[in-house]
C-alpha cells in the first residue's frame, strides 16, 4: 500500500481560509492615522490609494493566501516589498504648429521625432505662414510598488537572529535568465551560470524537477539562455534599535552593487514564534506525527483488506505446476493438483475493526 493520510494538508487547508478571512472581509486591512486633526482629509486618500494599491494592483489576496500558507507550511513565511519603474513609449501627433511651438514639443529629453513635415498655411490677413506636422514617440516613466512572496528555500539568515528583532544578515538566492538580467542593465555576459549544484535544498530540487521545461524535455534553450545565480545581500551596520544595512548584489559569484541603505527589503512572519531563535514552529510541526500514525494504520488495513479479498494459499508437496497455476490468479483459473490436499487455504485475520479504532482515536 502507498497511501498517505493528509492530517498535515487538512490542517493547513482548514486554518488557511479563516486567516484570510481576518484580512480580506472586509478589505478594510489597511488604515492610515494621521499625526494632526487637520490631516484627517489627506488620511482618507491616502488610505484609499493605498488599499486600491493593495487589493487591487498587486492582487492582494493572492499574495496573503501564498504568505499565509508559507508560514503554515514552512514555519516563517517571507514576502519582499520593492518598487519598480518601467519606460512606456506613447505615440503622439501634433498638426499646425509654428517653429516655437514645434521647439517646445520635440525638445524635452526622452522625446523622439518619428515624422516631421511642414507646409503653409495661409493667414486671414492674406500672409502665409509656415507650420509643421510632426509625429512624435514620448517616454513615460511609470513606477509602483511591487510585493512577491518568496519561496523558503531561497532565503538566507544569520543563525544568531531573533524573530522580532533586526538580524544582522539576511539575503534572498535565486536563479534569472541571463537574457533577463541583461534586460536591466547588468553585463554579464562573461558571468558563469549555475549548477546544480547550487541548488542543495530538497523542496527547491523537487519544484525543478517538475517545472514545465522539464517535461516537456526542451533543454536547448537553457543552454541558449543558462540560469545564473544571484544573490541579494543585506547585513547590518548600525544598532538594533536603529539598524542600516549595506547591500550587496552578487551575480554570479561578482560583486555587481554595493551601497548603503535604510532597511532591509523583506517581511516575514510565524504562526507559533520561539522566543531566542528566528524559526519557531508551525502547525505542520504538530500534524506530521499524528500523520505517519494514521498512514502506518491506514495501510495496514488496506493491506489487510487486499489478504483477505485475495488470500495466500499453502501448497504441499511444491509441486511446479501447481504452484505455477497458484502464481496465475486470474477468476475462473483452473489449478492442476495430483491430491485434494494439496492446498490448504492460509486464513488472514480481519485486522480492519481495531485499526479503524485506533484511526478515529
Amino acid at each position: 500500500s502507498a497511501i498517505v493520510a493528509t492530517d498535515a494538508a487538512d490542517t493547513v487547508e482548514w486554518m488557511l481560509p479563516s486567516l484570510l478571512r481576518i484580512f480580506a472581509a472586509s478589505r478594510d486591512a489597511i488604515e492610515v492615522s494621521p499625526r494632526r486633526p487637520q490631516f484627517e482629509p489627506q488620511a482618507g486618500m491616502v488610505r484609499e490609494v493605498l488599499r486600491w494599491s493593495f487589493w487591487e494592483r498587486m492582487d492582494g489576496l493572492t499574495f496573503l493566501h501564498n504568505w499565509l500558507k508559507d508560514g503554515l507550511i514552512s514555519k516563517v513565511g517571507f514576502c519582499r516589498v520593492g518598487y519598480t519603474t518601467s519606460a512606456m513609449p506613447v505615440p503622439e501627433s501634433f498638426r499646425g504648429l509654428t517653429r516655437s511651438q514645434l521647439y517646445a514639443v520635440v525638445s524635452p529629453e526622452g522625446v523622439e521625432v518619428t515624422g516631421l513635415e511642414a507646409r503653409t498655411e495661409d493667414m486671414p490677413d492674406g500672409q502665409a505662414l509656415q507650420v509643421f506636422d510632426v509625429d512624435i514617440l514620448r517616454t513615460e516613466v511609470d513606477g509602483f510598488p511591487t510585493l512577491d512572496v518568496v519561496p523558503p528555500e531561497e532565503m538566507r539568515i544569520d543563525n544568531g537572529a531573533r524573530y522580532g528583532s533586526a538580524p544582522h544578515f539576511i539575503a534572498q538566492e535565486y536563479r534569472r535568465r541571463r537574457s533577463e538580467l541583461e534586460a536591466e542593465g547588468y553585463e554579464v555576459a562573461d558571468v558563469s551560470s549555475a549548477d546544480d549544484r547550487a541548488v542543495a535544498n530538497e523542496e527547491a530540487q523537487a519544484r525543478r524537477q517538475t517545472n514545465t521545461m522539464s517535461l516537456c524535455g526542451d533543454t536547448a534553450s537553457d543552454d541558449e539562455d543558462p540560469e545564473i545565480l544571484v544573490a541579494d545581500c543585506y547585513e547590518r551596520i548600525g544598532g538594533e534599535h536603529a539598524p542600516k544595512y549595506r547591500r550587496g548584489l552578487l551575480i554570479g559569484g561578482e560583486l555587481f552593487e554595493d551601497e548603503e541603505v535604510d532597511d532591509h527589503p523583506f517581511g516575514y512572519w510565524c504562526p507559533a514564534p520561539m522566543p531566542h531563535v528566528f524559526f519557531g514552529h508551525c502547525p505542520v510541526d504538530y500534524a506530521i506525527e499524528p500523520q505517519r500514525l494514521r498512514t502506518k494504520l491506514l495501510r495496514a488495513v488496506e493491506d489487510n483488506v487486499y489478504l483477505t479479498v485475495n488470500g495466500r494459499t499453502g501448497v504441499v508437496g511444491g509441486d511446479p505446476a501447481t504452484i505455477d497455476d497458484i502464481l496465475d490468479s486470474r477468476p475462473g483459473g483452473v489449478v492442476r493438483l495430483r491430491t485434494k490436499e494439496d492446498l490448504v487455504p492460509i486464513t488472514q485475520p480481519d485486522l480492519s475493526g481495531a485499526a479503524w479504532q485506533a484511526v478515529e482515536w
